[in-house]
């Protein structure tokens, strides 16, 4: 297995990497992408061509999570649900990306990439407002109250794969569609909350050990 990667390893060192990287120092990426659980989140990225071979890449991710909706009872005739079941998250990713050209033109090349990352979410503390409803004889008493999450921490750390084709039109920017795979769980600041002795977990969608998306990005290059 480490002769296997050894190999694996030389084999895309020596590689040829695409020729634009060669007329470029710079690059800004704007990326979208849809999660098989259905969250959707937005990247902005700036990026650093180390060398010909090599771009390092850093940003923000913002997150916007389903499916967070909980609720409850309360003293036998008190019902209390969260106000929506949307949920922003707040990422950093960081990564570094290797390009193997497949087909090149003069100007343009279509090429497969390889992007290891490392995603830092940023201030996992929960806040979140809850509407009551109580019957009181023949009315029914309504209130809302918000509520910050005790489970804070100043990040979480999580770790990536993006992989997929990119194409460059040969007018400094290019296009790319990609796969995603990691272990950032969407729901984790949300998942270790309690309430009236309720914990939000248990009606959360089940924890994954990997999570997946797809993407389509747009990078110039300068």
């Amino acid at each position: 297995m480490v002769m296997l990667k050894c190999v694996l390893f030389s084999f895309f060192a020596l590689l040829p990497i695409a020729s634009f990287a060669e007329d470029y120092e710079f690059a800004a990426r704007l990326k979208g992408g849809v999660g098989f659980d259905g969250d959707v989140q937005v990247d902005i990225n700036g990026g650093w061509f180390l060398s010909e071979k090599y771009l390092l890449l850093a940003g923000v991710r913002v997150q916007h999570v389903l499916n967070t909706k909980v609720g409850g009872e309360l003293n036998g005739n008190c019902t209390w649900t969260t106000e929506d079941d949307d949920m922003y998250n707040l990422l950093v990713p960081v990564s570094m990306e290797l390009t193997v050209p497949l087909y090149t033109t003069e100007e343009k090349v279509f090429s497969f990439f390889l992007e290891p990352e490392l995603l830092l979410h940023l201030f996992p503390q929960d806040n979140f407002t809850v509407n009551y409803e109580e019957w009181k004889g023949y009315e029914m008493e309504t209130w809302s109250k918000t509520y910050t999450g005790r489970n804070f921490h100043w990040a979480y750390c999580y770790a990536g794969l993006n992989t997929g084709f990119c194409y460059n039109t040969g007018y400094d920017f290019s296009i790319s569609l990609g796969y995603e795979l990691s272990n950032q769980d969407p729901y984790k600041k949300r998942r270790g909350t309690e309430l009236h002795n309720v914990h939000f977990g248990d009606q959360m969608p089940a924890k994954k050990t990997l999570y997946h998306h797809i993407f389509l990005a747009v990078s110039f290059f300068m």
